[in-house]
């Protein structure tokens, strides 16, 4: 639903299309298509002109990709070239090749490499580019393509460098996360659900964001809260507590599901892995040591629902409360 090909198009021969066959995953069901209909005489393939632009700076940056051939398409030498160009598709400010001959059609094949940049332009009207060499011939399907610059700390899915290193100057106290809006959500379908973004990426279904556009949830729970400890402060955690933006509460005897929800957040956050699943599952995701969670918010602006909070504080601080005694509820 309200997908598009907004800031992609193609060059040289080939045409690009949304396309829904064989998902990547269920998370991820649509996927764009690059197709090849004749034997291509010249550079050919498709870019992103990025958010209002790309500003490039030199150095390197980590692409990754899904990719997949369909049936006998076939790309020429069996290497795409993968970099950043002016607006023009002239100027080369950084490229990389690599070897699509080694994934087997028709399957899903994910792909990760870097793109050193070489040299700096003071124009953001630059485009990411993927192009397949002269005599490709085919269609060829792509999905969770990324390009990141270097992450403050080097984490994966990290937080960008230059705006981590202010926040981080900041030198914050406490974070309060994720953000209150953020948390309850257009709806209350659509609230933050925490387990939706902790898993890898192409199993992140991500939602509507609150202020328009979509929340990929690439930056996700495991995300914010590294970056909170890498910059030395201390997380104030906000928990759904059946509310969202569309002024809807859940009713009292429905509020069950969404406590055993923060439940589980909070062993997954919290709880050893020799003795708890959930525990188990944030080891099996990379992180090993719980994380120190001292502070959690119920709610987000609750006055908006004060009669509804009447019910739903309660119900959520009785329970919550005599299972994590450490934790100081707000």
């Amino acid at each position: 639903k309200g997908r598009s090909l907004d800031g992609w198009s193609s060059f040289g021969q080939g045409s690009i299309a949304l396309n829904t066959s064989q998902p990547l995953s269920s998370a991820l069901p649509v996927h764009l298509k690059y197709s090849l209909i004749e034997n291509s005489t010249s550079p050919s393939g498709f870019r992103n002109s990025g958010f209002y632009g790309i500003n490039i700076q030199v150095q390197n940056y980590t692409a990754r990709f899904f990719y997949r051939s369909l049936g006998e398409a076939y790309v020429a030498d069996g290497q795409l070239s993968i970099g950043f160009s002016d607006s023009t598709g002239q100027i080369t400010y950084g490229i990389s090749k690599i070897d699509v001959s080694i994934a087997p059609a028709d399957n899903w094949f994910p792909f990760s490499f870097t793109i050193p940049v070489f040299s700096n332009t003071s124009s953001a009207k630059n485009f990411f580019f993927i192009e397949f060499p002269p005599g490709s011939k085919g269609d060829f399907e792509f999905n969770l393509v990324s390009c990141f610059p270097p992450t403050y700390k080097d984490r994966v899915n990290g937080a960008r460098m230059d705006i981590a290193q202010v926040f981080a100057d900041l030198k914050p106290g406490y974070v309060r996360l994720p953000g209150g809006n953020d948390l309850e959500g257009p709806t209350i379908l659509e609230r933050f659900i925490w387990n939706n973004t902790i898993d890898l990426l192409e199993n992140r279904p991500g939602r509507r964001g609150t202020w328009t556009g979509y929340n990929t949830e690439g930056f996700g729970l495991i995300e914010l809260l590294t970056f909170v400890e890498d910059i030395g402060a201390t997380p104030i955690l906000a928990v759904y507590a059946g509310y969202s933006l569309d002024g809807k509460a859940v009713p009292q005897d429905e509020l069950q599901p969404y406590i055993d929800e923060v439940i589980k957040e909070l062993d997954f956050l919290t709880a050893y892995a020799s003795n708890n699943s959930m525990g188990a599952l944030r080891e099996h995701l990379g992180r090993s040591e719980p994380f120190d969670i001292r502070y959690v918010e119920i709610g987000n602006e609750d006055f908006f629902a004060a009669s509804s909070y009447s019910y739903r504080w309660p119900a959520f601080y009785n329970v919550l409360s005599q299972r994590y005694h450490t934790i100081t509820f707000i």
